[in-house]
């Protein structure tokens, strides 16, 4: 009986320490200055341009890629609530945190460095969302 009595002693510390981990708040920034951006084919456009036009026509195809970057984003705004990459991802975050072991995670630090969207070669002027991300993680 002290057997099954230890057992059961083992197994509720167990699931106590578990549940009494504290989660970290990893923090993500958004790089200062950073907006939506868009990559598609204005930049190659502004290749083609340049034997006509020098310098100016790539100026051209890469204005052609931020407004479109501006046009979404303007459509985004329009929505409410409001997107917010940094709330986004930050939610997306803490639902992963939930998931996994927080032990290495306590001094980490997410920042976002550039998001928007790209379109694919091909034709049919197919569009993916892309993020790129830093995560650092700092020594105790």
């Amino acid at each position: 009986m002290n057997l099954k009595k230890s057992l059961l002693m083992i197994l509720m510390l167990s699931l106590f320490a578990c549940a009494t981990q504290p989660k970290p708040s990893i923090p993500v920034t958004l790089i200062a200055g950073e907006v939506l951006d868009f990559t598609g084919k204005g930049g190659a456009a502004g290749i083609m341009i340049d034997s006509v036009m020098g310098g100016a026509g790539i100026a051209i195809g890469i204005a052609i890629d931020k407004g479109i970057a501006k046009d979404i984003a303007k459509n985004l705004d329009l929505h409410k609530p409001a997107f917010n990459i940094v709330a986004a991802f930050d939610q997306h975050l803490k639902n992963a945190v939930k998931k996994t072991s927080t032990r290495d995670l306590q001094n980490a630090q997410v920042t976002i460095e550039r998001y928007g969207f790209k379109t694919f070669s091909g034709g049919h002027d197919a569009v993916s969302a892309w993020l790129e991300i830093s995560v650092k993680i700092m020594k105790k």
